[in-house]
């Protein structure tokens, strides 16, 4: 195939893609080589599958992108408190990432959250299909997504969030669905590092909670000011030691019902 019609998937080694599901993905991704304009991004459904637990939680985009036709930034709906396009879900043009000058941190974990993020300005065409294409295996021992793990690597989350906002770009620079989507995850991101900061009980971390905060507002006032607006990023930033206890109850609860870790 043409360098254009190339496309990548990421696909960790504990976790499998869905048989069904990949003839419909690879069909979809083979039509693209036949068109002048491939779409950039393909996103699809992923599959909590968590050990020893029955029920698996299926994330998917169906009330933020209209299935089976080619969008833009400008077209997606509004994201969920807690939803957005993890590495699990998407699949890029190859081409997109080279042009995107992608550099991944060595010897760095969670740099799914900066894949998933910092080629977004060079994504134009975007599809979705609405179906379960991954498989996203959690609850193993050790695995880097358990929560005292994450605790321990909360400085891995640190340098990805520092990434992700360098690699934000400016309002008005790029599609308005595509700023309010990057500023929504970069909330989420800010928010997940913030909450492994707190539940370390580390008065340190508690510092390094208020750095990472200030230093959004230090690389750009207006960046710093919509990320802080949303509600995620206000109720993590309630203050004092009332604050963190609601941080910590609030993951707690978060933790059983979706079963994230």
């Amino acid at each position: 195939a043409a360098a254009t019609g190339m496309y990548v998937k990421v696909v960790d080694a504990d976790d499998w893609v869905d048989p069904q599901a990949i003839d419909t993905v690879l069909a979809t991704l083979r039509a693209q080589r036949e068109t002048n304009e491939p779409i950039d991004m393909l996103v699809t459904n992923y599959v909590y599958d968590k050990v020893a637990k029955r029920h698996k939680h299926t994330v998917n985009f169906r009330r933020v992108m209209d299935s089976g036709r080619v969008l833009g930034w400008d077209d997606l709906g509004t994201f969920g408190l807690a939803q957005y396009i993890i590495m699990h879900a998407l699949t890029f043009r190859t081409q997109v990432v080279r042009d995107s000058g992608l550099t991944l941190p060595e010897h760095t974990f969670y740099v799914d959250f900066y894949y998933s993020y910092q080629p977004f300005p060079w994504v134009k065409r975007i599809q979705y299909l609405d179906v379960p294409f991954y498989h996203y295996f959690i609850g193993r021992e050790g695995q880097s997504v358990q929560t005292d793990v994450m605790i321990r690597r909360v400085d891995q989350l640190r340098l990805v969030n520092r990434l992700m906002t360098e690699a934000t770009p400016e309002r008005g620079t790029v599609p308005d669905g595509l700023y309010r989507y990057m500023i929504h995850f970069l909330s989420i991101e800010s928010c997940v590092t913030s909450v492994f900061l707190i539940l370390s009980r580390d008065p340190a971390n508690y510092e390094k909670k208020r750095e990472l905060w200030a230093a959004l507002d230090e690389y750009s006032p207006a960046i710093g000011h919509d990320v802080r607006a949303k509600i995620m990023s206000r109720a993590i930033n309630l203050p004092g030691s009332a604050g963190r206890w609601a941080v910590r109850n609030g993951y707690t609860i978060a933790e059983k019902v979706v079963g994230f870790n």
